[in-house]
């Protein structure tokens, strides 16, 4: 695909789903929702879901500065050898409290200001999930076309059987 193709194809796919999101935002603003009582647990999420269309610009600004800096890092380590998710892992670190957060302070808290990091760190774990889901699945096929039936099966039972008792323990805790 040629790079006029591949802007094009890019601003298609991100840049119109963006403009719906913010429209659909925009036109909420006007609807009247009914009156409630809320509920004491509820006041701060009333409260932070005021702006939402600035959270909602905030969280896809930090996606892009994450994916920009992702990908510009990991062509660099590309070039210099090493491999692509390193540097990946490199911008991470580099967007960070320890040095972007040192450097330019100021940059950072408004880039990343606290209130905006849990759903950033959601929307990382959904991320990461969903790789590691993507990497099983390709090991996963790789693994069955070389093995037999039976030492397939065997196979998944030891990859599977170490998460039951941490799924157990995190969805059953106990009080002490």
């Amino acid at each position: 695909m040629s790079g006029g193709k591949l802007a094009t194809a890019y601003i298609t796919l991100v840049g119109l789903p963006l403009l719906v999101v913010l429209w659909t935002l925009e036109a909420g603003r006007t609807l009247v929702a009914p009156a409630l009582v809320p509920a004491p647990a509820m006041q701060h999420a009333m409260q932070s879901a005021r702006a939402p269309l600035s959270a909602v610009l905030i969280l896809f600004l930090q996606i892009a500065v994450i994916l920009f800096a992702a990908r510009t890092v990991g062509i660099v380590f590309r070039k210099i050898g090493q491999p692509q998710v390193v540097g990946e892992m490199a911008a991470g670190i580099l967007l960070g409290p320890s040095l972007f957060g040192w450097v330019a302070p100021g940059i950072s808290q408004m880039l990343f200001p606290p209130a905006s990091l849990d759903i950033l760190q959601i929307l990382s774990q959904i991320g990461l999930a969903l790789f590691m889901f993507q990497v099983g699945l390709d090991c996963a096929a790789i693994a069955m076309r070389r093995f037999s039936p039976a030492t397939s099966a065997s196979w998944c039972r030891c990859v599977s059987a170490p998460g039951w008792p941490i799924f157990f323990i995190r969805a059953f805790p106990t009080t002490a």
